[in-house]
């Protein structure tokens, strides 16, 4: 569906918007400024260091515009969240453009020009159709599709106060206890969701040499005491 999206712009959004009909665990998004737009993909399957599965998605992606577009949308950047390797330089070749490591997320930065860009032969009859098709599918899916999206609004306010299983069901647009309920057909609850990504990106933190006191903020302990205690009983549990 996406080759006949009329922009770049406009793939990048309904890549965001149906990611969960090829893969439920997909967690794509698309942030807009002014000048840019950072296109961001993160897999809820896998930790933060399985490199080559990322860069294989991010390498897919940028071929796919580059020949729908006949070259004419460049990234300004690429964004990894796992650290720089010896070979770094060879990224930056790779893909022709800076390649940052060690970010909170995997992302492609396009400038305004970019995302403008007309997709060759895109044909709105067949985008209208297909789209139709898509909204039912999304209604039809799996609703094992609740753990990933608990993870996913976990990730997004782990260093807020807000990351508790009561702000988390509100934006799912229902109560804790109804959520808990809903989890418990799966043997999960909140906390064990949570308990879960904290530790996964505890490790990722570590691997980028990130200080106690820094990872406990970033995963929303008000005490490192308290960060490091929890760390012992991940590790324990694993």
């Amino acid at each position: 569906m996406s080759d006949n999206c009329p922009t770049v712009g406009d793939l990048l959004l309904n890549l965001c918007q149906y990611s969960q009909l090829t893969n439920i665990a997909d967690r794509v998004r698309c942030e807009n400024s002014a000048n840019e737009t950072h296109f961001s993909y993160h897999n809820l399957y896998f930790d933060l260091e399985h490199r080559l599965y990322y860069e294989y998605i991010l390498s897919f992606l940028l071929m796919r515009i580059d020949r729908l577009t006949n070259g004419r949308a460049r990234p300004t950047a690429i964004e990894f969240c796992y650290a720089e390797p010896d070979y770094g330089e060879d990224y930056r070749n790779a893909f022709n453009c800076p390649v940052y490591f060690g970010r909170h997320r995997n992302a492609i930065i396009f400038d305004s020009d970019a995302t403008k860009q007309k997709i060759d032969g895109h044909d709105p009859h067949l985008f209208s159709t297909l789209k139709q098709q898509a909204d039912q599918q999304l209604l039809e899916i799996d609703p094992k599709v609740l753990i990933f999206n608990v993870k996913a609004l976990i990730i997004d306010s782990l260093s807020h106060s807000e990351c508790n299983a009561e702000a988390i069901a509100s934006r799912l647009h229902m109560d804790k206890a109804t959520l808990n309920r809903k989890l418990k057909k799966f043997g999960l609850n909140f906390q064990s969701i949570l308990d879960n990504t904290r530790y996964e990106y505890s490790r990722h933190y570590e691997s980028l040499n990130f200080g106690a006191d820094e990872i406990s903020q970033r995963l929303g302990f008000s005490e490192t005491s308290s960060y490091k205690r929890a760390l012992k009983r991940w590790r324990f549990k694993n």
